[in-house]
Formats: structure tokens, sequence, C-alpha cells
């Protein structure tokens, strides 16, 4: 029996899952990580800390596998997107990582609308104009750090710097590629026309190889770390949210949602739309014939854990369940899970918000109020996929939010679509590991399906009248705070 490796590079929690031949999950670790936010805007990381942690997930999944170390074939890593750290010719990185949540480069942006219009970047690079992508933090270490940028080696995601460190070639992907802003969709190659048009030398940036491609197999120093033999294979993974579909085997007529602190939503493109994208990125997917859309409901779990910790604090998610589904409407409540801005497809910096509230509102009716924001936010960012000629029939759901039944229920009711939720809640993880099985000959993962929610067309109507009421309010909602420029 031979085993393969997933290994999650999330933003604060790291994670590892070991799987033997089959597909089963044998074993899980994970390790949190912190965020540093010494100013307002500014996110930061120490990527030395991604090293630390992955070997602590490492050797704590193969011991809770209770296996033998040498019988580990492969290893691939899922991460997030994004994010940049700058290195030297060794790869220690030369300071904090700038994390994806970091937004500090807001005159950078303006910078690169003298130097190039928005239409012209989202037809390059399928990007909108945003502070969070690659490009904006790239140009600010240029203009704010000088020192730390003249000694740069490379600038590498976290992605491409584990790989550094476990095999010792900083390759990336084209999913991880694809969120910097500096990726032609195009060619599927760094754009050429960006790095000349901001001077960003092209050797500074990692070789793009595709998800699923054997790169090398570990150096002394990460066998030693990891506990891993050094004839393990490093197989190229890619961004968490795209390698997390691919677990899920995202395929045509389907879309799949990552329901965590966010709920992330990927559909699966058939041709590259035009500008504007109907608020969405788009993306190169694991194979040189597929791209994708992703859309992002910033605060789906999230707004469920706040209401839980803020005005339920006396509840269990499980009692928070069991009230939504004791009643049959939300009483005229509605909600806005804009609780760190709106996400795709209305991209503003726009707050939550409660409509409807009376006297007689009680806490199942809050409850099933919040569910049912979060799922109108979904039929909303569907409805924009398929305005832009994306088929959707039906949906894959994982996460920790895909738990909750009643949840799926009012998913499949107002989307139309048949439902699909996994056992597993580690599905990037699970996705890397299905890359490093292909690596090795080895194409039979599929995870079990853990439940099906056919829609109730009954309910279906009566969402779709409900739906009409709450867009209703949207263009009050969305100017409670300014746009993002």
């Amino acid at each position: 029996m031979c085993y393969v490796i997933g290994l999650d590079l999330g933003t604060t929690c790291i994670k590892a899952l070991i799987l033997d031949e089959t597909g089963r999950i044998l074993s899980s670790a994970s390790r949190d990580d912190k965020l540093l936010t010494p100013h307002r805007g500014w996110a930061e990381q120490n990527a030395e800390h991604w090293v630390e942690l992955s070997a602590e997930v490492i050797k704590e999944a193969v011991s809770e596998a209770a296996i033998d170390p040498g019988s580990i074939r492969a290893l691939s890593v899922s991460s997030q997107g994004i994010t940049i750290v700058p290195v030297d010719r060794d790869y220690k990185p030369l300071r904090y990582a700038l994390s994806w949540l970091d937004i500090r480069p807001e005159n950078e942006i303006e910078f690169i609308c003298s130097r190039i219009s928005a239409e012209d970047i989202f037809s390059i690079t399928g990007k909108s104009l945003n502070p969070a992508y690659s490009l904006p933090k790239i140009l600010w270490l240029m203009r704010n750090e000088p020192e730390i940028f003249r000694k740069t080696s490379k600038l590498l995601l976290p992605h491409d710097f584990l790989c550094a460190f476990l095999c010792g070639c900083p390759v990336t992907d084209h999913t991880m590629a694809s969120g910097t802003m500096l990726y032609d969709l195009t060619t599927q190659q760094w754009s050429s026309r960006l790095l000349d048009l901001f001077e960003i030398d092209p050797c500074l940036l990692p070789v793009i190889k595709w998800s699923g491609t054997p790169v090398r197999t570990l150096t002394k120093e990460a066998s030693h770390l990891t506990g891993l033999p050094e004839t393990t294979l490093l197989v190229t993974g890619g961004q968490d949210q795209k390698i997390a579909a691919h677990g899920a085997s995202l395929k045509a007529g389907t879309a799949t949602i990552s329901f965590g602190t966010c709920a992330a939503m990927e559909f699966l493109l058939e041709s590259f739309p035009a500008f504007p994208s109907h608020g969405f990125a788009a993306s190169s997917y694991i194979s040189p014939e597929t791209r994708v859309l992703e859309a992002c409901i910033n605060t789906a779990g999230a707004a469920i854990k706040w209401a839980r910790d803020t005005l339920f604090p006396e509840m269990s998610f499980d009692d928070m369940n069991t009230l939504a589904e004791s009643c049959t409407s939300s009483g005229g409540v509605f909600f806005y899970p804009f609780l760190q801005g709106s996400g795709t497809p209305h991209n503003t910096s726009a707050q939550g918000a409660f409509t409807g509230l009376t006297l007689a509102a009680s806490k199942a009716e809050l409850i099933r109020a919040i569910y049912e924001g979060i799922v109108m936010e979904v039929y909303t960012n569907l409805y924009s996929a398929r305005i832009a000629g994306v088929t959707v029939e039906q949906l894959y759901i994982f996460g920790g939010g895909s738990k909750g039944a009643v949840i799926n229920q009012m998913l499949a009711d107002i989307t139309g679509c048949e439902i699909q939720a996994f056992s597993t809640t580690e599905m990037s993880a699970f996705g890397a590991a299905k890359l490093a099985a292909s690596a090795i000959g080895i194409h039979n993962f599929t995870l079990p399906v853990s439940g099906i929610w056919e829609p109730d067309m009954t309910q279906n109507t009566r969402y779709k009248e409900l739906y009409q009421l709450y867009q209703a309010n949207i263009p009050a909602v969305l100017n409670l705070t300014p746009a993002i420029k």
C-alpha cells in the first residue's frame, strides 16, 4: 500500500491529510497561524511559520495514520492565493508576506490606472482593479521598500514558497499565477505587456506549471524537518478554492460552493467572458482547456458565527438550525450578509443590515432571515454567472457550513438545483492529495456524497417572490458606504 499527502496552506490554518491509494482519508492534522495587522488595512504573515507548521502537521498526520513514512509516495500543496513574499537567493523571506487581505496599496491602484485602463487589465488578466491583488502589492514594495526590493531574488506566492522549501524549486501553477494581476489568461503565461509597463523583471517570478505536474523529490532539509523520505515526490498544486473544486470533481453543468468563513463559488467557463465580467474574477483552472469564474460571499459562515456569538450566545449551531427549521418564513425580516463588504457581484464596501424588523420578530425568524440572506446572495451570484454564459444544474457544497441540512434545503429551493454535500470539510487538502495521486498513476480518488437535497418547486416559486423583495432593498443597503473604486 502506498500513500499521498495533501497539504493545505490556508490563511489562518495549515492542514495535512493522508490518503491511501483507494482515496480513503487515514488521518489529518492542523495548526493555526496568525495574521499580523500592525496598521489599518495592513495584513501580514511570517512565511517562516508556514514551513514550521507544515512540518508539524505532516509529522502529526503520519504519526496518527500509524504508517511507515517511507510508503508515502507524493505530496501536493493547496494554498491561499495573491499573498506575496519577497525572498533572497536561498529562498529566505526578506520581510513578512503581504497577505491577500492586505489592502494598503490603494495609491498603487491610481498609479496602475494612470498607465492602463480597467478594461484592458480585465481583458488581459480577468481581474478588476483591487488592492488585494499581487501587482499592487509588488508596486507598493518597489515604491516604499526599495532596499528590500533590490535584494529580492524572487517574488513568491505561498504555494511557491512551500515548494521552494520542500524541493528547492519555487514553482507556481496557473491557478496561483492567475490571481496576481500579472498573468495573461489568453496566452496562459506571465503578461509581457504588464511586466514591461510596470518595469518588473520577469526573472523575479517563478516558472508556471500545470497543477498535478511532478516537480522534484524532497530536499535533505525538508526530509529532515517533515520526517518524509527524500524520495517523496512534490507535485504542483494550486490556489485553494480551485484545488477544492478539483477535489469535488467540478465539471460542466455544476458549480462548487466552499462554505466556510466565506462562501466561495467556482463556475466552469466554456469561453472567456467579455468585460465587464458581471462582477466576477476569471482564472485559469487545472488544465490548458479550462477556466473558471470565481464568486465570493465574504461573510457566510462568519455571519452565522457572528449571530451566534453576538445575538444568541446561549445557542449551539444545532440549536440555531432547529429554530430556523421550526418556522416557515422570516416574517418579513431580511438580512444582508455584508459584514466585511458585499463580495461579488456587487463588489462594494457596503455594511450588513437587517430590514423589516418589528417588535413581533422572533429569534427563529431572525435566524431564518440570516440563513436566507446568505442563500439569496448565492442565488445572486448564480444568476449573474448564468448571464455570463455558465450553465449550472447541480451545486456541490463542502466546508463547515455544508453540515446544516436546513440551509442546504434552502439552497436547493431558491436555486432550483440539486445540492450535493460531501463527507469531508477539508476539500482543498483532499484536492491536493488527488493531484499527488494522479502524478503517480492513481486516478480513482472520489469522495462519497454525504447528502443530496432536491428542490421543492413550490418553495422555489415562493423564494422567487421573496427574492424580488430582498433585491428591492439592495440599492439602499449598498449605499450605506461608498463603493470600492
